[in-house]
């Protein structure tokens, strides 16, 4: 019976030494390992809310950063379109419509030149020095000026020349000019009789532009009537003649006044 007892006791099954050294399910954990977890948690509870703090704060100067480059960059922007509408708004503005003719068929064109570089009076003085007005507009060839003193009429005797597309032609136009000064405007006739023109008169006036601060307008109004009537296919030719007249009389208005206001 001891034997027997001694035998059963023999076979049960002992606890593992070794257990209680690796952790297994069924005993307790070691110290060490207790120690290292609670480590851990606490570095995490203090180096997530830092990092958390360092991201914030290089998102934060990132985005400050960005913010005063857009700034200045808008700043820059403002100031080159300012600086363009500037430019812009002291460049020379040049308009030139061909009115409907009436039922006569007198043709008029009127231009209009927007310009900074000279006074309204030094405009005016430099478009009635008539004598020199082949030297200022291209379209005229010559000029020779007689004054009329008792009537206050200028005579001018003009030999002027035309240019379209391969084509181009001279003729003589002898005009009756009446000039007001306070007004800053003068008025002129053709009054020679036959030749390419049946009639022609017109106007020029100075006075402030309404487009250019501290600007001048030129006004020009021609009117003119063909001694012979052109077929309606020919008849819009010599209506583009007209017009490209009065552009470059204009284009050398401009090309003068600039000339004067740098030198």
């Amino acid at each position: 019976m001891d034997s027997l007892c001694f035998s059963r006791c023999s076979t049960f099954p002992r606890p593992s030494t070794s257990a209680s050294k690796t952790g297994e399910v069924g005993t307790f954990k070691p110290v060490s390992h207790l120690k290292t977890s609670v480590f851990k948690n606490a570095r995490m509870a203090i180096v997530w809310p830092v990092q958390a703090y360092q991201s914030s704060l290089v998102a934060s100067t990132f985005r400050s950063a960005s913010s005063v480059c857009l700034r200045a960059l808008n700043r820059k922007m403002v100031a080159a379109i300012t600086w363009e509408e500037d430019i812009r708004e002291t460049e020379p503005r040049t308009q030139v419509n061909m009115l409907p003719a009436d039922q006569n068929g007198e043709m008029t064109v009127v231009g209009k030149l927007d310009i900074l570089g000279l006074s309204e009076a030094e405009t005016y003085a430099l478009l009635t020095d008539h004598k020199n007005s082949h030297k200022l507009f291209q379209t005229i060839l010559s000029c020779q000026q007689e004054n009329h003193p008792e009537d206050s009429t200028i005579l001018l005797d003009q030999t002027c020349q035309w240019k379209f597309l391969v084509f181009s032609g001279t003729f003589p136009v002898h005009l009756a000019v009446k000039e007001d000064p306070q007004s800053r405007t003068f008025t002129f006739r053709d009054v020679s009789t036959g030749g390419f023109l049946k009639s022609m008169h017109g106007s020029w006036a100075v006075s402030s532009s309404p487009l250019i601060p501290g600007g001048v307008r030129i006004t020009h109004r021609l009117q003119a009537l063909t001694a012979l009537t052109a077929p309606p296919p020919f008849g819009k030719y010599t209506q583009k003649i007209f017009k490209k007249q009065v552009k470059e009389i204009l284009k050398d208005l401009e090309v003068e006044i600039t000339r004067r206001s740098n030198a």
